[in-house]
């Protein structure tokens, strides 16, 4: 049965890329806001936009993977973010299962 959730996607995808392309660095790419229980104080962590998924292609360009269900919408934050890395040249794209990162990554 096909994963539904986006973590389990997730997950889904960087377990294929470990096992089917190890030429590629890929790692998870944390955003988000904590709150600290003790003061209370709010802690931002990562760039807002960018891909769950971000790594080192085998020719040094950068890859970042937006992973989504298969009804999620990416917000504009995070189309500006894919944006700004394919006109530098990186490789940028939206996957809903393991399948689109295969064709995507031949």
């Amino acid at each position: 049965m096909p994963a539904t959730s986006e973590h389990d996607i997730l997950n889904e995808i960087l377990r294929w890329l470990a096992n089917n392309r190890p030429d590629i660095l890929v790692w998870r790419n944390t955003v988000g806001v904590f709150h600290t229980v003790d003061v209370g104080r709010t802690i931002r962590i990562g760039l807002p936009g960018s891909s769950d998924i971000v790594g080192v292609l085998p020719d040094g360009r950068f890859l970042g993977i937006e992973v989504k269900t298969a009804t999620g919408a990416e917000r504009k934050n995070q189309v500006a973010f894919r944006m700004a890395v394919e006109r530098r040249g990186g490789r940028c794209f939206v996957a809903r299962s393991v399948e689109d990162v295969r064709r995507e990554l031949p």
